[in-house]
This record gives C-alpha cells, structure tokens and sequence, in this order.
C-alpha cells in the first residue's frame, strides 16, 4: 500500500487540481466600510444578488451584518467566497430557514453553515 505524501494525484483534471491547490483569497477589509473588501488586489462591493451562471440565474445572497459574500471570477475553480475567507455556497430552504429568509435558493457563507461562525479574519 502507496503512504499519501500530501501531493495532489496526477490523474486529476485541470480544474480538479485548480480546486485542491486553491488557497484561501488574501482579503483587506476596509475600517469603517462593512460594504467594501479588497480581495488579492480587486475591490468588491456588497450586492443583494449575486448571477450564478452555471445556474442562470441570479441568487440572494444573505445578509450578514459584518460580512458579505461576493463572486470573483478571476479565479479557476472556486469563485464564491465571504469576506471571511471562507468559500460561499448555494443552499435551498432547509438549509438556512433559521436565517429568516423564505427565498428559494440563497447564497450563503460556508464556515456560517458548518459552524455556525464566520472564519476568523486575522488568522
């Protein structure tokens, strides 16, 4: 039996190994701005809807007091992140009806759902 070294296998697809190597985004957030991160050099905003192309549609995104989720489409791989660092996910009703909201599909903050915290932002 072959010991697993940590390497990424070789038989993986391009974007198979863009998603195992991705790293978290280097994110600047902005004092006294809760509307506005810097994420590896690219400005975003806080938006209430974010497009989901591969879904054609556009998603609510939840609204989270000191944190929101955004869509960064420079990279391969993962696109949606919160302003944690953590990726954003698209969930259905059951997921997040304790979040108060009775939309059918919100976009919504990984770590939040997991653990019901955001990523510490200074890690």
């Amino acid at each position: 039996m072959s010991k697993n070294n940590g390497s990424i296998p070789n038989n993986l697809s391009l974007v198979e190994k863009a998603i195992k190597e991705a790293k978290a985004p280097n994110i600047i957030h902005h004092r006294g701005d809760l509307n506005k991160v810097t994420s590896d050099g690219k400005e975003f905003t806080r938006q209430e809807y974010i497009i989901i192309p591969t879904m054609g549609q556009k998603v609510k995104c939840t609204p989270y007091d000191n944190h929101f989720v955004y869509r960064d489409a420079r990279k391969l791989g993962w696109v949606l992140f919160c302003t944690c660092g953590s990726p954003a996910v698209v969930i259905n009703y059951d997921a997040y009806k304790n979040h108060g909201s009775s939309q059918g599909a919100l976009l919504a903050c990984k770590a939040q759902i997991d653990t019901n915290e955001h990523n510490p932002v200074n890690r």
